[in-house]
């Protein structure tokens, strides 16, 4: 299994970077009282974990988000569009027929991935942590998707 080409790691990371002030937004809005967020990726159902997005899957969400898939008038097979659309937009961006093989490539490639969980991008934040650190906003996931183009690539990208 390839690894993502700079150009496709950049794509993606530049795509969260360009929701990351709208995510900043929904964190500062006030996570805790569960009142009705700007683009609603706290709802306080699968906020579970503690932080704005609650769970990873926001990630994708925010990825769907910069997508453009949010439109209310935007449909998949008769649905709204979701994370996992995101998530599946992601891994087609970074070269993958499907989410369920960038997820492996990463639960495969730990060393560049940053650890063993890799797996788990989108169902558990243990996916992006590293040294014990709390991961609570999508800030520190871009950061994550930095770092792992950093470890295969020599052109590193600064931290944001």
């Amino acid at each position: 299994m390839k690894n993502p080409t700079s150009k496709q790691l950049r794509l993606v990371i530049n795509n969260l970077i360009s929701v990351n002030d709208a995510a900043e937004a929904e964190y500062q809005g006030g996570f805790y009282k569960c009142r009705i967020p700007l683009l609603d990726m706290a709802r306080c159902d699968l906020a579970t974990e503690g932080s704005l997005c609650g769970t990873p899957m926001c990630h994708g969400g925010w990825y769907a988000v910069a997508r453009e898939m949010f439109y209310p008038q935007t449909h998949f097979n008769g649905r709204a569009y979701d994370y996992e659309d995101g998530a599946e937009a992601m891994a087609q961006d970074l070269g993958f027929k499907s989410v369920g093989y960038l997820e492996d490539w990463a639960h495969f490639n730990g060393k560049i991935w940053g650890n063993e969980h890799g797996y788990s991008m989108f169902s558990s934040n243990q996916a992006f942590v590293t040294y014990g650190t709390d991961l609570s906003k999508l800030s520190q996931i871009i950061n994550h998707w930095i770092k792992v183009h950093n470890r295969i690539y020599k052109r590193a990208i600064k931290e944001i």
